[in-house]
């Protein structure tokens, strides 16, 4: 009875349809992009002036809100509340396609990377102290890094975890308080950093712990030399100690867009650090991914279709996870023949752009994020970011990727190289390493073991449009 009881209370209010859930998020999204600011639940709840956890509650959808506050929420990024928006949390079981990252304690659904999974906990169960996933924004990274953390031969032997996602707070003492907890902010630490990194370092070597540290890029900085060193250095003395330390129990996985430095370099034996960069799904586990998502995969054409998107997307997890959302539901209700009905013809343009030869490129646009409404709030949104942050960074590696994008096929280096005519080779080599570490370019091996050098076709429609705005400057 008190069991009933309490599922009952649990069960109380209101909770987002799916198609207010993408209403509101569309929305949060566009505030994001508007103002250039980090998403947070924290930046999310003093907009709406509601609690941090009745905003997660809404946001998760995984237990009714106060119908007031989701009002509350909906008001103050100018959205009204349909009747059909909400419902009672006894209705739906249904939860949207996970995006990385955008929660501490999302739930993602993981298919497939088996093989890789197995390799990483095996370098964490050696000597590798720190492990660095990096890789294009929405490829899964921090789901990967949560998956690890799943493992039983890591959650046995670390089974203290803590988690800092520096999109929501960049700041070194966040990773203080993880690990140390109260003891951070006593004042002998925070007046001597010296003793502050020493003191958690200390406690990494004698209580076993899986720290995640997600999003570094934030906390990230051009070195002036096609690299990237940390705003802050007391996150570099730390890590350093880390893989100095005579003995270290305790594991760090880094996740991040950009290739962070070298800890200690030179200083220590090769396998304590290891960096995996991460690419899109294989066809297979891409199937997966759809079946999971109650997606119909079955029959020959269907088959056919769900090929030629995830061709299209190079198994982009966010991008594919965005186009299952949207399968799942009314009208289709699963079924890819009835999607692709609708707006197969733009996977067929992209298609025929890959293989495009005549024209000129700057007009090719490809429309793979436009057909999309899901796709292009939740993808777009992020790539052009990621693109705007470069350009702030680096105006010659943001003119490079610009450039490079009228690139319809993968191309060696110094074909890279003769672009920008008027700029210094030295300086473009050094804006082609750039994009490189920022992982800007996808890299392919002919059969003579030649490198070629091409963009992600997302990232590619987004440079594209970036060259059109410097184009219209220079004519200005």
């Amino acid at each position: 009875m008190a069991n009933d009881q309490a599922k009952k209370q649990r069960n109380r209010g209101r909770i987002l349809t799916e198609k207010g859930s993408q209403k509101l998020q569309q929305a949060i999204f566009k505030w994001v992009s508007d103002n250039e600011i980090q998403l947070s639940n924290e930046k999310i709840a003093e907009k709406a002036s509601i609690d941090v956890g009745t905003v997660a509650k809404i946001l998760k959808r995984t237990e009714g809100a106060d119908l007031p506050k989701i009002i509350q929420l909906f008001v103050a990024f100018g959205l009204i509340l349909d009747k059909d928006d909400h419902c009672s949390p006894n209705k739906t079981n249904s939860q949207p396609p996970e995006i990385e990252g955008n929660s501490n304690d999302s739930k993602t659904r993981w298919v497939g990377r088996e093989t890789l999974i197995n390799e990483l906990i095996q370098k964490l169960q050696g000597n590798c102290r720190i492990l660095s996933i990096v890789g294009l924004t929405g490829i899964g990274k921090t789901s990967l890094a949560k998956q690890l953390a799943k493992q039983p031969q890591i959650s046995q032997r670390l089974p203290e975890k803590e988690i800092s996602f520096f999109q929501e707070d960049p700041k070194f003492q966040v990773v203080a308080e993880r690990i140390l907890g109260a003891e951070a902010n006593s004042p002998q630490l925070q007046q001597n950093t010296e003793h502050l990194v020493n003191a958690m370092v200390d406690r990494l070597k004698s209580q076993p712990i899986l720290l995640i540290l997600d999003m570094i890029e934030v906390i990230l900085e051009p070195d002036g030399k096609s690299g990237h060193q940390f705003k802050d250095e007391l996150f570099a003395k730390f890590l350093d100690r880390v893989v100095l330390a005579d003995t270290m129990p305790s594991r760090i996985v880094l996740t991040s867009q950009d290739r962070p430095p070298i800890m200690a370099q030179g200083r220590y034996p090769n396998d304590r650090f290891f960096e995996q960069p991460l690419r899109g799904l294989s066809e297979a586990e891409a199937i997966a991914l759809f079946r999971q998502w109650d997606v119909t995969v079955e029959g020959e054409r269907t088959q056919e279709y769900l090929k030629r998107i995830f061709a299209v997307y190079e198994g982009h997890p966010l991008a594919l996870s965005a186009i299952a959302g949207e399968v799942r539901e009314s009208p289709y209700e699963g079924n890819i023949e009835s999607y692709w009905g609708d707006y197969g013809y733009e996977i067929e343009d992209a298609e025929n752009l890959k293989a495009k030869t005549d024209g000129d490129p700057k007009d090719d646009k490809p429309t793979i994020d436009r057909f999309s409404p899901k796709l292009k709030d939740l993808v777009l949104i992020r790539i052009e970011n990621t693109v705007e942050r470069l350009r702030k960074a680096d105006e010659i590696a943001h003119e490079l990727l610009c450039s490079g994008a009228m690139y319809r096929r993968p191309e060696e280096r110094r074909a890279w190289l003769t672009l920008m005519s008027e700029v210094d080779r030295e300086k473009k080599a050094l804006a082609f390493q750039t994009l490189q570490r920022r992982f800007f370019l996808e890299e392919e091996k002919t059969a003579n073991h030649q490198l070629l050098y091409r963009l992600h076709p997302l990232m590619r429609r987004v440079a594209l449009e970036h060259l059109d705005k410097l184009d219209m400057e220079v004519q200005e």
